[in-house]
């Protein structure tokens, strides 16, 4: 086993070598939004060995969180479509305005997230998860 500072170090180099690789995308850079978030979400999954990884944004009517594009390494798939309603999770949405990162160790207990625990987090497998807010002019506008 090696030691944390180790473990550490490893994560980190390749968090730069991934963020390097996506500075350079072509898809980034052609204006390609779903090439893009293609490879970024990949690239995330890859980087920190996560099952699924995720980029959601905000509506237009600011109602609702809609899933862009959504990564499953294990299958090697994408899928978009689903939606958050702010109506039905106001919690999470109010946890999200409050932070740049929500990070639960322990989805089943963690009360931000409770509202979507049933019938997202569940079914899915989600254990854990850490969400990272986009901002907007200083307004969340996704996941």
């Amino acid at each position: 086993m090696y030691p944390v500072s180790d473990q550490f170090d490893n994560l980190s180099n390749r968090l730069q070598a991934a963020f390097n690789r996506l500075a350079k995308d072509e898809h980034l850079w052609q204006s390609d939004l779903y090439g893009a978030l293609r490879d970024a979400t990949t690239s995330l999954a890859s980087t920190l060995e996560l099952a699924r990884a995720s980029v959601w944004l905000l509506n237009e009517e600011r109602s609702a969180l809609e899933c862009q594009l959504l990564f499953r390494a294990e299958q090697g798939s994408f899928e978009s479509g689903a939606r958050l309603l702010v109506t039905e999770c106001p919690g999470l949405f109010g946890a999200l305005n409050e932070g740049r990162l929500l990070d639960a160790s322990d989805v089943v207990n963690d009360p931000r997230l409770a509202e979507i625990y049933g019938h997202h987090l569940r079914p899915h497998g989600v254990g854990a998860t850490m969400i990272a807010t986009l901002n907007e002019a200083g307004r969340l506008s996704g996941v």
